[in-house]
């Protein structure tokens, strides 16, 4: 039996912003030319080669949204299977907090 090869490619960001009454959190609307048209998800995406886990979260955040945490937070791991490239991918998921004012 082969082993099946175990990768860190994917980084997840939940993003926080502090309100009056708790946080808000941003989720983002997929576009209809898109893998998933008009799916509700997290900011998330690849880490790039000699990239740390950090940067990979901090450049997806402002690729995706424009905005710069105040404060990122690792939270946990999560696992999935890449029928693609018939490896187990970790991701490692973040918590973004951005200013109150962020838009």
């Amino acid at each position: 039996m082969s082993a099946v090869p175990v990768e860190v490619g994917v980084v997840d960001v939940v993003v926080l912003r502090p309100a009056a009454k708790g946080w808000l959190t941003l989720v983002l609307e997929r576009a209809a030319d898109t893998r998933c048209p008009g799916a509700w998800e997290m900011v998330h995406g690849k880490v790039e080669p000699g990239e740390s886990l950090p940067a990979a979260a901090r450049r997806e955040l402002f690729e995706e949204t424009g905005l710069k945490p105040e404060k990122l937070l690792s939270v946990t791991m999560h696992s999935f299977y890449l029928v693609p490239k018939a490896s187990v991918q970790l991701a490692a998921v973040f918590a973004a907090i951005v200013a109150p004012d962020a838009a």
